[in-house]
């Protein structure tokens, strides 16, 4: 009972937060295609492309793959090989996910800490990019945003699992 409520919770703010970081992803990807398009049509058509597309692109591929993390451990897109697992029974099966989510709790709680901590370091020092010159520690604190969203769905995945196992 207090598991399900705990569930239900989580659900309510693990469940919107993945999904709007997924939203956000989805726009810097977009905008990372019209660029693209648009640095190579310059090269091509007038031959100057945009300066420090590339570099640009870089970082903003960092948004798009840390924010898309969440909602890929919401929906349960990684990777899973059931070559062994699937000779045990359904509480066995159960209570290895449970413990396979509580690791990837730790996991990325821990690089989102680790993460924060040389976004920090990162600030202190200034640390800019080649080209443009922008700072690099906002994409740092951005990696850690992501990856402490999917360190939050694995917990609600892993009293899910718990909550499973308990039930049975």
């Amino acid at each position: 009972m207090i598991l399900e409520k705990l569930v239900n919770i989580m659900q309510r703010f693990v469940d919107p937060l993945s999904f709007l970081l997924n939203s956000i992803a989805k726009v810097f990807l977009t905008i990372m295609m019209l660029l693209t398009g648009i640095d190579v049509a310059m090269r091509y058509f007038l031959g100057c492309p945009i300066e420090g597309s590339y570099e640009m692109i870089q970082y903003m591929m960092t948004i798009v793959v840390s924010f898309s993390l969440a909602t890929c451990g919401l929906m349960e897109g990684h990777v899973q090989v059931e070559l062994l697992t699937s000779l045990f029974s359904e509480k066995i099966q159960t209570m290895m996910k449970a413990a396979a989510y509580f690791v990837m709790c730790f996991v990325f709680g821990l690089i989102a800490w680790q993460t924060t901590i040389r976004g920090y370091g990162m600030q202190a020092v200034d640390q800019q990019t080649e080209v443009l010159y922008l700072p690099i520690f906002p994409f740092a604190y951005v990696v850690a945003f992501g990856c402490g969203a999917l360190g939050l769905v694995a917990l609600k995945k892993f009293i899910e699992n718990l909550n499973l196992v308990v039930q049975s």
